[in-house]
C-alpha cells in the first residue's frame, strides 16, 4: 500500500498569504472610513438627543433648562465643546449661573471631536425656556475634527433642531 503525504507546498502557502495581504490592505482603509462615519453619526445624534431632552425637561418641569460645555463639574465659558456636555435646570432663566439646581444629564463628546457653538447673543451655553423655545438663541453646532467641519446641528429660536452636512467653508 502506498502512503501519500498530504499538505501544501511552499508556493501554495505564499500565494495564499499574498492574496490575504492584498485583501486586508484593501479592506482596512474602508473600515477606517466606516468607523469615522459611524462616530460622526453617533456624535451628531447624541447632541440632537441631548437638545431634545433639554427642551422636553424645560417644558415638562416648567423650568428653564441649560445645555453647556462641562469642565470639572461646572459650565465652561468656551464656545468650543470637548469632553462632555451638561444639561441642568436653574431658577434664573436669563443667565447662566453657578447655581445648578438639578442635573438632568451629562453626555460625552467622542475623543478627537469637538462641537463649535456659534449662536445669536454670543453665549457659550444654550437655554430652553419653560415654553420650549430658546432664550432668543438660534445658532449652529459644528462637529469638527482636526479643524475640519463635518456635520452641523442647527437650532432655531422655537427650539427645533435639524441636522445637516457642514457646508463648504464652515469654520472650526
Amino acid at each position: 500500500m502506498k502512503v501519500y503525504q498530504q499538505g501544501f507546498s511552499l508556493i501554495e502557502l505564499l500565494t495564499t498569504i499574498v492574496v490575504l495581504s492584498v485583501t486586508i490592505g484593501i479592506a482596512i482603509p474602508s473600515f477606517s472610513a466606516l468607523t469615522d462615519r459611524i462616530t460622526q453619526y453617533e456624535a451628531t445624534n447624541r447632541l440632537a438627543q441631548t437638545l431634545y431632552r433639554a427642551r422636553f425637561q424645560a417644558i415638562t418641569q416648567n423650568r428653564s433648562t441649560t445645555v453647556c460645555h462641562e469642565s470639572q463639574g461646572s459650565c465652561s465659558s468656551s464656545f468650543i465643546w470637548q469632553g462632555a456636555m451638561l444639561v441642568y435646570q436653574t431658577a434664573n432663566q436669563h443667565e447662566q449661573t453657578d447655581e445648578i439646581h438639578n442635573i438632568v444629564s451629562s453626555e460625552n463628546i467622542p475623543t478627537g471631536y469637538s462641537w463649535h457653538w456659534s449662536g445669536f447673543r454670543a453665549r457659550p451655553f444654550l437655554t430652553f425656556k419653560p415654553n420650549g423655545a430658546t432664550d432668543y438663541q438660534n445658532g449652529t453646532f459644528t462637529l469638527c475634527r482636526n479643524s475640519e467641519a463635518l456635520k452641523q446641528v442647527v437650532i432655531n429660536k422655537a427650539g427645533r433642531v435639524r441636522i445637516q452636512s457642514a457646508p463648504t467653508g464652515s469654520r472650526c
